[in-house]
């Protein structure tokens, strides 16, 4: 039994502080004693000293030169301060781990009586945890649900006796989630291959976690040439190579589960219109802003969506194409953090990666950088899917799932590629370019 107090500190006089406790249930008026080392205000009493279910009667007596002060008594029950020991939380079994939900369970060691548990739990890269009081958990196990598929999670117990005080919370215990079917799409995009004029690039974006569900195992795409058959192939992420004939296109991505709904795209260029004035413009440590106006052609069409695509231009690298779509209702998109890749540092020029933008580059400093911009109006419909791929095709490919019917097509036109020198911004004295 861990017994403290507290006493007024007295600077010069020495303390002699002497517990005292007597049994007030088996041996009533039989007290006992014990006097604590020097300077310390706590003290425990051996396990050996005590005797399960008894009640105690406890005072302290406090002697200084020449004055002997008690304290007031106190009432315990052993059975209502007991502190259990932290409970041992089992590996989880994976037959009852899936890809939203798992059973805890643990022990209780050195603990005849049944004692009342809570737990927490937390993705493994968090800090806040999630809290499950005793009402809601059994008292040696509980089933977790709504969990993150292919997610990482720690999870701890603690328990009490009767009225007694919480143990400690046991050891973290990780477990790992099982994977989901992934979700959405394949972000899918084109390009002609630099350094062959024969060759289509096809470009896509890889899942993020959040959609993937799991580990993504690879990539189908598919493509047809103009009134011939579908070609299947697997890739790896991020780009396939295809002939310059390749009419349609088509991709999904696939984890040990599933694939997700199938993604397509048109690789031909309609005669609309794209939209015209694309202009760039840099903002101080933030990146561009690109904006743009509808064609003022007779037969420019509305669209569902815009597809901002960009390249920095380096005479000694080769960067990778980007890309990202906005809504048919805006005429600008941010393009956060580009544009901050390149900077002086003591006469040497020193590069960091486009898209992860450093927090202590001067964008004032930075060289100007050539890049191009190509901005791409899309009609995005079922119609037009159905409109612009072969019905054989599309039943062969999808063989006639309702849910590949669903999918989209960019059926539109591309704006006259920008190739925008872009400044850094100037102060107010010197003007700004762009």
């Amino acid at each position: 039994m861990n017994c403290s107090w507290s006493i007024r500190d007295l600077p010069g006089v020495h303390t002699i502080c002497i517990l005292h406790y007597e049994s007030l249930k088996f041996h009533p008026k039989q007290s006992y004693s014990e006097k604590s080392q020097s300077e310390e205000n706590w003290l425990l009493i051996a396990r050996n000293k005590l005797r399960k279910g008894d009640t105690y009667s406890i005072w302290l007596e406090v002697q200084t030169a020449g004055r002997t002060v008690t304290s007031n008594k106190i009432t315990v029950s052993l059975d209502e301060i007991v502190k259990p020991p932290p409970p041992d939380v089992d590996l989880v079994d994976p037959t009852e781990c899936d890809s939203s939900g798992a059973r805890i369970t643990w022990k209780t060691p050195n603990s005849s009586e049944p004692l009342t548990c809570a737990l927490r739990y937390k993705v493994s890269k968090d800090q806040d945890w999630t809290y499950l009081h005793q009402d809601e958990v059994g008292q040696e196990g509980h089933y977790l649900e709504n969990l993150k598929p292919f997610t990482s999670y720690e999870v701890q117990a603690r328990c009490f006796q009767n009225e007694g005080f919480w143990s400690e919370w046991s050891s973290a215990r990780t477990f790992r989630t099982l994977e989901a079917a992934p979700l959405g799409q394949v972000d899918v995009w084109q390009a002609v291959d630099a350094s062959d004029s024969q060759k289509r690039l096809l470009l896509w974006k890889a899942l993020d976690s959040e959609a993937a569900q799991g580990k993504i195992l690879d990539y189908e795409v598919s493509y047809q040439n103009h009134g011939q058959n579908i070609t299947k192939g697997t890739w790896p992420c991020c780009r396939a190579v295809l002939p310059s004939t390749a009419g349609y296109a088509w991709i999904s991505a696939r984890n040990s589960v599933k694939q997700t709904q199938v993604a397509n795209l048109s690789l031909e260029q309609s005669a609309l219109p794209g939209p015209e004035d694309v202009q760039v413009q840099a903002l101080e440590d933030r990146g561009f802003r690109v904006t743009w106006k509808p064609s003022a052609s007779p037969l420019w069409v509305q669209p569902e969506e815009y597809v901002v695509e960009w390249r920095e231009e380096l005479p000694s690298t080769n960067e990778a194409l980007d890309w990202t779509r906005v809504p048919g209702s805006s005429g600008s998109t941010l393009l956060i953090g580009e544009g901050q890749s390149r900077v002086q540092q003591g006469g040497s020029q020193e590069r960091e990666s486009v898209g992860q933008p450093r927090s202590d580059i001067n964008f004032a400093r930075a060289i100007p950088v050539l890049f191009t911009f190509l901005l791409c109006a899309g009609i995005l419909s079922k119609v037009a899917f159905q409109r612009k791929f072969p019905l054989e095709a599309v039943q062969a490919f999808c063989g006639m799932q309702p849910s590949c019917f669903a999918t989209t097509c960019c059926v539109g036109s591309v704006a006259g590629t920008e190739r925008v020198r872009v400044l850094p911004p100037q102060s107010p004295k010197e003007g700004r370019s762009s």
